[in-house]
């Protein structure tokens, strides 16, 4: 037999070998010497650094080389994300030594599994051990408003979808612009890291302002695409300057000053006078930013206050009035 086959070798070292043939005479001259190097070691350490919904980064160390042929480039593998078999080629850095490799096309909330080789002239290494990582969670959709009041919103959303137990969403971050018109969307309205219920209140607004939204889910993947931009107005500011410019026996005009909606945001469309004589609450709507209370009773004190109204919803009240009939 002309072959053998030669185990218990290091990785990446350079081997001489020589050949004689062995008759009942004895042993022949040996062969010219041949060089042959072993495959690079399996890289180590492979870890994940950061994961997105739709990708990670890893980072491994290099194999350590001995005298054997140079690591020339990396392979990675990883799983479907469903299967046990490690056999879709995450990236391909057949000439390329960097030892990090940027992985896309995954799926949000999927743990995947992944290994590493080292190239070279000689061939493709042993795979590393083997590296479970989760993706971020699914991109967040169904976001909506469900209250606008002067100074906050409420927003609801749908929890995203995840592959299995420990991927769920942990928490969400809901962003939000200046309301100016600002394409930015840097400002952290809503801060829901732990809280996996989809809703939060983004306080702290400004009435009668439309303001940008996107929201992102925390899992221990990291955190997921943002959704889509919720456009959603405040309801208005509270109406200001509430006076009182007559009064008579069973009467008493008012006037106030209508709030300053800005470009966007929902307009006024009403108002609802709140009128109090002292035991009984007692509301009406009108469109204008005049009304006459009537039916009072001479020689008696109300208090009143103003809230508008808008699509997004009914303001703050104004500062309270309180004004007598005449005898």
């Amino acid at each position: 037999d002309r072959t053998t086959e030669l185990n218990n070798l290091a990785g990446g070292t350079k081997y001489t070998y020589l050949v004689g043939a062995v008759s009942s005479s004895g042993e022949s001259d040996r062969s010219a010497a041949l060089e042959v190097s072993t495959c690079a070691p399996a890289p180590s350490g492979l870890v994940s650094v950061s994961q997105t919904t739709t990708g990670t980064v890893l980072l491994w160390n290099a194999p350590a080389m001995g005298s054997g042929s140079a690591v020339t480039g990396y392979v990675v593998y990883r799983n479907s994300g469903v299967g046990t078999s490690v056999d879709v080629v995450a990236c391909n850095g057949r000439l390329d030594v960097t030892t990090s490799c940027a992985v896309s096309g995954l799926s949000g909330g999927v743990e995947y599994s992944y290994q590493v080789t080292a190239l070279s002239s000689a061939g493709e290494s042993d795979r590393s051990v083997a590296m479970e990582s989760s993706t971020a969670p699914a991109q967040i959709s169904g976001v909506s408003s469900s209250v606008q009041t002067t100074s906050s919103i409420t927003l609801t959303w749908s929890a995203p979808t995840a592959a299995g137990a420990g991927q769920e969403a942990t928490g969400y971050i809901v962003y939000r612009n200046d309301g100016l018109g600002g394409t930015s969307m840097s400002t952290v309205g809503y801060d829901g890291r732990g809280v996996d219920v989809p809703t939060g209140v983004i306080s702290g607004l400004v009435g009668g302002r439309e303001y940008e939204f996107v929201v992102s889910g925390l899992s221990a993947g990291g955190e997921g695409d943002v959704s889509a931009v919720l456009h959603q107005s405040t309801s208005p500011a509270a109406p200001t300057a509430l006076r009182s410019t007559l009064q008579t026996t069973t009467s008493i005009a008012l006037a106030w000053s209508a709030p300053v909606t800005e470009d966007g945001a929902s307009a006024v469309t009403g108002y609802v006078v709140y009128r109090n004589d002292g035991s009984t609450e007692t509301p009406t709507r009108t469109a204008g930013t005049s009304i006459v209370a009537s039916g009072l009773d001479g020689g008696k004190r109300y208090k009143f206050s103003i809230a508008a109204v808008s699509d997004a919803g009914l303001s703050d009240r104004s500062e309270d009035v309180s004004v007598s009939t005449a005898s």
